[in-house]
């Protein structure tokens, strides 16, 4: 290593702090010409990430042998108006009172970003575009052409933090020059002076402050350079803060303000901080010569709270180490109580560096991974490091993981890395953690990932006293299908033995704590609203007729199809219509009837129907139009019959247009929901309101329906969906969940309409006073579970339920009852009889891990099978499952990453025809591939998958299965599967990074 790398080496050890939330290496690239082209294009791919852009740009500053690079890098810094602050920074040309001030900065970015979390609720007002011209001085050309795309494309309210994310890399005195620019400029810019002020409140410290923090500063002999910078961390740094510790203080007093004073109960330690800052902060009297100013020492804010009476009674087997389940009701503080048990595990159990074993917390699903994340760092001394992994990218990665000291993650990230075989992971073996703690633990069965973490531990030496501890936490420990006494508590039982639950469930019994609880808890209103499901307006006579004149043409083919169940009754039951479709289109596929094509386009069209006859029962005309709509566009007409068909479907189309704006048309039930949102801001106006409903598809049609309603658009309301695709809609990005939820809490969406089981499982909103549960069928986990998201006393749950959903709720009633009752039989067996319990758990959990093992065994003989398949090279024909046309063999396919199934053969681009893909917002699929068309069969429009960009280079046909029959090339015999790995073969692989570099070697 030459003496130059040895200087940047050092370098980018000292100055890694400042690199990682300022450095933005897309401004400094065309000042580095000799940069590799490899690391440009790079650091050009992920121009929405600056810290990975770093991680790049460093990675190839030490790797560079270029001679000079050192000085290269610094002259770039200097040459970039942007960046040169950082320059001047490193080289000591900044004054003492600014190097102190950009080290304080520095030093705090993080709790920066939080305060602006805070304040973007006040930003909201402001619009996306006009704050960019707002920020004009301190952003590139680059960065606000790309910050316009980003509004353009997402909308004011998601292009935001996107904005923010960009602010906060510029340089630390931004925020005063804004400031002072709008205060001169008398605040007549009104969103310059909304802005200015929104910053001031928070960032801009008074004259008083200033002159302590001078006097401080010179005292410390500080050098006037800042070269060593860490040589002054840990001087010049406590100096700073004891100079700046007042603002500090006064910060986050008001950080948990803002945050709290919307809340009803000043007593809920679920909703608010633990400790009151003024209790606890030291003052002293410092003479500044003119004025006398009082500086508050730093303290701890989290190392002193008290539980409540009931939630000591919850924690005492936990704080013993001991397994076990703890089931108490919604808002009750389950969150607290694991934070209070974490802080003892290190307190009694990680005395020392040898002895600590870090602590996993596991989440269900990713919104209330981020939420109970950040009520840890709420909730557990600061001396407590704590992260997440969940979602995608870097994110999903351990690692590091060991070194937080409470990482909340869901579970698949640690299943994935347990069962990786590389080398160098960052865990091998659970015992490598002291504690795990499951939210929501009642999901600990069958093949959840919750229970194959467990199988995991359960897989560990039985000797071993390095076993991690295990905490359930749960509002409902739920009874699966049962419907006996005995039933529900095996099943409950089950659910102990899965959770290794020695120590049994813990629950609140004595008779005191009780009622404390019941003072903290919500327990809502329940109002039930019958739905009208008789429909008999024109509207839906026309669908019925459209439905029933293509059931007539199916039966004039005299194709042997079972009747298609009865549409025309009242409470249309989607589920089993679409069952009908699905099946007889699988049949169709596998016959040889020449007429199989035009009766497989009669279910089509009966499908799509169905699907707009149940959009219209559940939400408005227009919503069930656009579904019409979007079939006309898929179909042929080629045939008679196609005409036909598509005839009926155009005039049924132009007079259903028509009748949308028909009063007689009107949805009665939406009317009702409607009234009791009004009702509900009538009398509380800073309500949360969330409504839920069954699938996405009805998610998207109520937002459209009270945007297009002057009342309720006034309350902005916007939908939470979970990741997944289904009914062909897309699911919400982890940062809009994560957004759209920070927004609802802040009250800048004030209704929220969510399905089930997205928003209905421990996502906490404080100040949340009306669910409405709009007709569909729950057990009764998921009752409790929604009922639970009520979390301000005086609320209510509305269902409004059709007599199928509500004779449902009625049963739910019972088993809520039954499971209640059984929870204390339980409870009461563990205590009277601990033997019995372990040896029964023992038995379970021997059953448990024997049917794993036969799932294990029967997994390992099909992959042995598939292999078999693989290696026997038969040949395989795919036809179109409509038309019946040759389309390739399996030959011509290739498998990539082992999940996509592509055609590399010239001949398979004349089988098909390309449509745009009409979800222009979701193209993106992780990081190496882009959606572009949808690929459609030439001769009868049949979706046999799409076409996808990998890595800006190949345009590539990804194939899905159900577009196709397959046919064994020997026997002739027809197979059809909806996924890929039933088929009876399985394509090679093909690496095309192995191919795209083969390519740049031959150019």
């Amino acid at each position: 290593m030459t003496s130059e790398q040895k200087d940047l080496e050092v370098c980018i050890s000292n100055y890694r702090a400042v690199f990682d939330y300022f450095l933005t290496p897309l401004s400094l690239l065309e000042f580095m010409p000799t940069l590799r082209d490899e690391a440009r294009k790079e650091i050009q791919y992920f121009h929405d990430q600056p810290r990975k852009q770093v991680d790049i740009f460093l990675k190839e500053l030490l790797e560079c042998e270029e001679r000079g690079i050192y000085q290269s890098f610094l002259d770039a810094l200097n040459r970039s108006e942007d960046q040169r602050w950082i320059h001047d920074f490193m080289t000591g040309k900044l004054n003492d009172e600014l190097t102190v001030k950009f080290i304080y900065h520095i030093e705090n970015a993080e709790a920066f970003k939080k305060l602006f979390d805070i304040i973007q609720p006040q930003l909201n007002v402001i619009d996306a575009r006009t704050l960019i011209t707002v920020l004009r001085p301190w952003l590139s050309e680059g960065e606000k052409d790309d910050l316009n795309e980003k509004c353009n494309r997402l909308g004011s309210t998601y292009a935001l933090p996107w904005i923010i994310y960009f602010i906060l890399r510029k340089k630390p005195t931004w925020i005063k020059e804004l400031y002072n620019h709008a205060e001169e400029a008398n605040y007549s810019n009104e969103v310059e002076g909304t802005l200015a002020k929104a910053l001031a409140q928070y960032f801009i410290f008074d004259e008083n402050e200033k002159n302590v923090a001078e006097e401080k500063t010179q005292s410390s002999e500080l050098p006037s350079t800042s070269a060593a910078y860490f040589d002054l961390h840990s001087g010049v740094n406590t100096k700073v803060n004891e100079a700046e510790t007042s603002s500090s203080n006064e910060l986050h007093t008001k950080l948990h303000h803002v945050e709290n004073s919307s809340h009803d109960d000043p007593d809920d330690k679920d909703n608010e901080t633990l400790v009151n800052s003024e209790q606890n902060i030291d003052t002293e009297k410092v003479d500044d010569g003119d004025t006398c100013t009082e500086i508050k020492e730093p303290c701890d804010p989290y190392q002193s709270y008290e539980l409540r009476g009931y939630q000591h009674e919850l924690v005492k087997l936990a704080r013993q180490g001991k397994n076990v389940i703890i089931c108490a009701p919604p808002g009750a503080g389950k969150t607290l109580v694991a934070a209070n048990i974490i802080q003892n595990y290190y307190e009694t159990s990680c005395r020392d560096d040898e002895t600590k074993r870090n602590v996993l917390f596991f989440t269900p699903g990713i919104a209330l991974a981020q939420q109970q994340h950040d009520r840890f760092k709420e909730y557990l001394p600061s001396k407590y490091m704590t992260d997440y992994r969940c979602g995608y990218g870097e994110s999903t990665s351990l690692l590091g993981v060991k070194d937080f000291d409470v990482v909340v993650l869901t579970p698949q990230i640690l299943l994935n890395e347990l069962n990786s075989k590389d080398e160098h992971k960052s865990v091998y073996k659970i015992d490598e953690f002291g504690l795990l703690i499951y939210d929501e633990c009642h999901h600990c069965i069958g093949s959840h990932p919750f229970n194959k973490v467990m199988r995991k531990y359960f897989g560990l030496e039985k000797d071993s006293d390095q076993l991690p501890q295990i905490i359930g936490l749960t509002a409902t420990l739920g009874i699966g299908k049962a419907k006996t006494k005995d039933a529900a508590l095996l099943e409950m039982k089950q659910l102990c033995a899965n959770l290794n639950a020695v120590a049994g469930v813990v629950t609140v019994c004595d008779s005191q704590n009780k009622k404390e609880m019941e003072k903290h808890i919500a327990n809502p209103d329940e109002n039930h609203l019958p739905v009208n499901m008789k429909r008999d307006d024109p509207f839906f006579k026309e669908i019925i007729t459209l439905m029933r004149n293509i059931e007539q043409v199916l039966k004039n083919l005299k194709e042997p199809i079972p009747q298609a169940p009865d549409y025309s009754q009242n409470d249309f039951d989607r589920q089993r219509f679409k069952q009908w479709c699905v099946e007889t289109k699988k049949s169709l596929a596998l016959t040889e009837s020449p007429l199989s094509r035009n009766a497989r386009s009669c279910v089509e069209y009966l499908e799509v129907c169905g699907e707009a006859l149940d959009l219209y029962y559940v939400c408005r005309a227009e919503a069930a139009l656009k579904l019409f709509e979007s079939v006309a566009e898929s179909q042929k007409q080629d045939t008679s019959t196609e005409i036909s068909l598509y005839k009926y479907h155009t005039d049924a189309m132009n007079k259903l247009k028509k009748l949308c704006n028909d009063p007689r048309c009107a949805n009665p039930n939406l009317a009702k929901i409607k009234n009791c949102i009004l009702e509900k801001f009538a009398e509380v106006p800073d309500s949360r309101i969330m409504l839920m409903t069954q699938m996405k598809i009805y998610v998207y049609a109520l937002k459209d329906w009270m945007n297009d309603d002057d009342k309720l658009e006034a309350y902005q309301p916007e939908v939470f969906t979970g990741l997944r695709t289904s009914a062909g809609v897309k699911g919400l990005s982890i940062k809009k969940q994560q957004a759209i939820m920070k927004s609802f809490r802040s009250g800048r969406h004030k209704i929220l309409i969510s399905t089930p089981h997205a928003a209905g499982e421990g996502i906490d909103v404080a100040d949340c006073n009306l669910v409405i549960n709009y007709n569909f069928l729950r057990n009764e986990s998921l009752t409790l579970q929604i009922k639970g998201r009520v979390r301000k006393r005086g609320g209510e749950m509305v269902h409004i339920s059709s007599d199928r959903v509500a004779r449902r709720d009625q049963l739910n009633v019972h088993r809520t009852q039954l499971m209640n009752e059984c929870t204390d039989i339980l409870v009461d067996f563990i205590q009277s009889d601990q033997m019995a319990y372990r040896k029964e758990l023992e038995g379970l959990n021997k059953l448990d891990m024997r049917r794993f093992h036969l799932e294990v065994l029967k997994k390992l003989k099909e992959s042995q099978e598939l292999e078999k398949v693989k290696q026997s090279n038969e040949e395989f024909l795919l036809q179109c499952a409509k038309c019946k046309g040759f389309v390739c063999s399996s030959h011509d396919l290739r498998l990539v990453e082992n999940a996509h199934r592509i055609n590399i053969m010239p001949e398979f681009k004349e089988k098909y025809e390309i449509m745009e893909h009409p979800r222009k917002d979701k193209r993106q699929m992780g990081q190496d591939w882009k959606k572009i068309n949808k690929v459609i069969c030439k001769n009868c429009n049949l979706d046999w998958g799409i076409e996808a960009l990998y890595k800006g280079v190949f345009v590539l046909p990804l194939i899905k299965i159900e577009g196709f029959r397959i046919t064994k090339k020997s026997t002739g015999s027809p197979f059809v599967t909806r996924k890929w790995k039933n088929a009876p073969f399985v394509p090679q692989d093909i690496n095309l990074d192995v191919v795209l570099n083969q390519l740049c070697d031959d150019e």
